[in-house]
């Protein structure tokens, strides 16, 4: 750890002028240009983009992980399990104090962790470790400086027995997350029949450390189903939303949820978790980070 301490300390340089970052200065469309010399509206001002590793950057070790932030331009991530920056749950506590001073010093801020599990199992065994599997990135993220851990929802299907079997799950890591200032972050992605089972699940735990992770996939919804779905989910919502290339599918879609994340003054993170195949994932994640602040600023328009 100190080895690579040392190393990103010599290699961070916040104030050079990157590839992307001129990207970022030329894509401006016509929208955005026209956003220049007007007072925005406050709402919205505190939302940020963010990079998820579970697709792009999964392969990234720790320094590369931090160097292609800085080109991107991004400068807050969430942390994939198990992936290859490293940040795992068998770090020992002078690692995990190390590694904070390190995104620290780089300047990136840690989202928090994912964990690729949800509490649909009929197995019980499969559920305990699950549910200890969560409880450990929950410990991991606090110690790196994250605030919270992102799981998935699982197929439910308005299986009523599903639905109290997870609620028993996630309110028994909700008190668990409380005692670390962590967020257990749920997700659902609009369109897909999910965010209905979500409301109920929430509403049943009826913690404010268990809160919806809203995503908003390709194609998934046209604006206006993204709009009623929203409507639905935003009492319940977290400090993550989650979007794919927007670039694809309605992009509407996007320009809808930028608009609602503004009425509704969201001062979370934004997090870009797609899958699609791209040549260079580091100048693409710039890119998204350009659309996605143009969006918000057309929806700050007065």
């Amino acid at each position: 750890m100190s080895a690579n301490h040392g190393r990103m300390g010599r290699m961070m340089i916040w104030s050079k002028l990157t590839l992307v970052q001129a990207m970022m200065v030329g894509v401006v469309s016509s929208t955005g240009a026209s956003l220049m010399g007007q007072t925005l509206k406050p709402q919205g001002e505190y939302m940020t983009f963010a990079l998820s590793t579970v697709e792009w950057g999964r392969e990234w070790d720790l320094l590369q992980l931090v160097e292609s932030l800085e080109t991107a331009g991004v400068k807050q991530v969430e942390l994939g399990a198990g992936h290859g920056h490293g940040v795992l749950p068998v770090l020992s506590p002078e690692e995990r104090t190390a590694l904070r001073e390190q995104f620290e010093e780089a300047g990136v801020a840690v989202v928090g962790m994912r964990v690729d599990v949800a509490f649909d199992a009929v197995d019980k065994a499969a559920l305990a470790t699950a549910v200890d599997q969560v409880k450990q990135h929950v410990r991991l993220g606090h110690d790196v400086g994250g605030s919270g851990v992102r799981v998935r929802l699982g197929d439910l299907k308005g299986d009523e027995a599903l639905i109290e079997q997870t609620v028993k799950m996630l309110r028994e890591l909700g008190d668990f997350a409380v005692g670390f200032g962590q967020e257990i972050r749920v997700e659902a992605q609009a369109g897909t029949g999910n965010v209905a089972d979500l409301i109920a699940v929430l509403k049943a735990v009826d913690q404010d450390q268990v809160r919806a992770a809203f995503g908003v996939g390709n194609g998934a919804l046209t604006a206006k189903g993204v709009e009623e779905e929203f409507k639905l989910v935003q009492d319940y919502l977290g400090s993550v939303v989650l979007v794919d290339m927007q670039e694809e599918g309605d992009v509407e879609a996007y320009d809808a949820l930028a608009k609602l994340l503004v009425e509704v003054d969201f001062e979370g993170r934004v997090l870009l978790t797609t899958k699609a195949e791209v040549g260079d994932a580091v100048t693409a994640t710039g890119r998204q980070k350009v659309l996605w602040d143009q969006r918000v600023k057309k929806a700050r328009m007065p």
